[in-house]
């Protein structure tokens, strides 16, 4: 089927030639394959490119007058610079572009005080061959061998009746729009710009493709006088880079990206489109669907009612005692349950009246020591299992500072306070320690449940106390820890013989029953006596021990 065209649409069907081994190509073929290719290029340009100036095709002039005649000119140059027409085809200058226009300047017999300047798609043939004529094979003819596709560049009085693009209306979504309990489809919602933009701007029709020249600007006289006429530049080719570039950098304006002022009846903003309100009296504030937000400055607590800032105060101090006892009774450690006897008893006092609420802070005070040690502390390697620690550490700073402050207030620091409690309740882990085990005897019984652990084996379990303290027992078989799913595990391995007499495998496994081993084999007599293993996997919720000796003992098992 030959190739079809709508001329009002510039819509076609694209043909290309089919190769086989033994075709005839002739010129019919070949011209065929450019038709292929360059219509393509020129239709996905037209109706996704778009037209207008690309690059370069900058405009100067320079005015003159003749001195004998006193007919005055405007030289006009264009650089060279690429376009693309209405077609999609593309218009390269490839060298300036010298014009010379009258002046002064006239359209349809009317002085004008402006000059539009076009570049058009064009057609240089050149480089003549001799080429044979089909009539008689002994005469000869020339054709031109090549086409130069080039631009023409022209000048003409009045102003252009295409100076822009139009620019289509889009509709972006509001707050309203979106449910954030996923009701609404995001994705629809999301793409309702581009929905707008094409009901704003039809598609159901192709643009026309009357006018082939391209509108690279226009120059405007000042009152006649073209000595240094002004120059407007026409319509451009948005690239992805420019569209790019705006995006970034209105997106990252952390400003007034907008230049919005704020406007209050009665008030005028400053120079940054600040209002300052001032009232002694309450300020009632009304919006619409539209968010608002407000900054203050100056004594905003001052007003803060007796009855809230009290149960605050107290809060602060109740909740970090709670907290932290928590810590101590969950790891086992002795800093935790010390700053937590301290917080009751200034609870007390406070509650008393008997100190004031920053006197329990201020000066060499035991218990900010306390926290700022118990967060060196849990920076060492026995306690590396606790998730959370850098967010209790940058707490304790912030409740460092709220007190050192040149003028620290209570609020400030309760809130600073509860932080650093919101952070200690965080810290998260637990251990199951056998040797701070709360037990007298040494069997067990199978199978042995402790909090949320649960400890079985083909053997008995028991409990072995030695000069080295306390620890599990494990035979010559398997034994299996279950735990709760956890994504870190640590545990530690003793041994009272050199650990390279002992056959030891340990894996652990996910809920999913993928099991990921941590060590086969002799084991290494470098190790000392108690050797820590650690194992960072998602979703891990059992550890097997296997044995080929009974010389070995589980001493701690800790999980994040």
């Amino acid at each position: 089927m030959p190739q079809q065209s709508n001329d009002t649409t510039g819509v076609h069907r694209f043909e290309k030639n089919n190769y086989f081994y033994g075709k005839l190509l002739t010129v019919r073929d070949m011209a065929a394959e450019q038709a292929y290719h360059s219509g393509i290029q020129r239709t996905l340009s037209r109706h996704v490119t778009d037209w207008g100036v690309v690059c370069g095709l900058d405009v100067s002039t320079a005015h003159s007058t003749d001195g004998e005649s006193g007919a005055e000119t405007l030289d006009v140059t264009v650089s060279e610079g690429l376009a693309l027409d209405r077609c999609g085809r593309l218009l390269s200058v490839a060298d300036e572009e010298h014009l010379t226009v009258d002046l002064p300047p006239m359209a349809d017999g009317v002085e004008t005080d402006t000059i539009s300047v076009y570049v058009a798609y064009d057609e240089c043939f050149t480089d003549p061959v001799p080429a044979a004529k089909m009539e008689n094979a002994c005469e000869e003819d020339c054709k031109d061998n090549r086409i130069i596709e080039e631009a023409e560049v022209t000048v003409e009085a009045g102003k252009p009746t295409d100076a822009h693009k139009s620019v289509a209306k889009v509709s972006f979504p509001g707050a309203t729009d979106f449910d954030p309990n996923g009701n609404v489809d995001t994705d629809a919602v999301l793409a309702g710009p581009a929905r707008s933009y094409y009901d704003n701007e039809p598609r159901t029709a192709c643009p026309p493709t009357d006018d082939g020249r391209i509108l690279v600007g226009t120059l405007t006289g000042q009152g006649g006088d073209w000595a240094n006429p002004s120059f407007t530049y026409g319509p451009l080719v948005y690239t992805n880079d420019m569209l790019y570039d705006a995006l970034v950098n209105h997106a990252t304006d952390f400003g007034n990206p907008h230049d919005v002022v704020a406007s209050i009846t009665g008030v005028p903003p400053d120079e940054s489109g600040n209002v300052d309100i001032t009232a002694d009296e309450p300020i009632s504030v009304t919006t619409g669907d539209s968010s608002l937000n407000l900054s203050f400055s100056g004594d905003v607590g001052g007003e803060f009612p007796e009855e809230y800032r009290d149960y605050l105060l107290e809060k602060s101090l109740q909740c970090e005692c709670n907290a932290f006892a928590d810590l101590a009774a969950r790891f086992d450690m002795e800093r935790p349950g010390k700053i937590a006897r301290i917080l009751e008893t200034r609870l007390e006092e406070w509650r008393a009246e008997d100190i004031d609420y920053l006197d329990i802070f201020e000066g060499n005070s035991e218990l900010v020591e306390l926290e700022t040690d118990f967060s060196e502390e849990l920076e060492d390697e026995q306690w590396s299992f606790i998730g959370g620690t850098d967010r209790y550490a940058a707490s304790v700073k912030r409740l460092e500072e709220a007190i050192t402050d040149d003028d620290p207030t209570p609020l400030v620091v309760a809130i600073a306070q509860i932080r650093v409690c919101d952070a200690a309740s965080c810290l998260t882990g637990d251990c199951l320690d056998f040797d701070r085990f709360p037990f007298e005897r040494e069997a067990l019984p199978r199978p042995f449940s402790h909090g949320d652990y649960v400890l079985d084996s083909k053997d008995n379990l028991e409990l072995i106390e030695d000069d080295n303290g306390m620890r599990l027992g494990l035979e010559e078989t398997m034994t299996v820890l279950d735990f709760p799913p956890t994504s870190h595990i640590e545990f530690d391995m003793f041994s009272e013989v050199e650990w390279d007499d002992v056959f030891l495998q340990l894996s652990v496994v996910d809920r999913e029953g993928r099991e990921v081993k941590i060590f086969e084999g002799e084991a290494d007599s470098d190790w000392d006596a108690t050797h820590r293993f650690s194992v960072s996997e998602p979703d891990l919720t059992r550890l097997r021990i296997i044995l080929r000796q009974e010389v070995a003992g589980l001493r701690r098992f800790c999980r994040r």
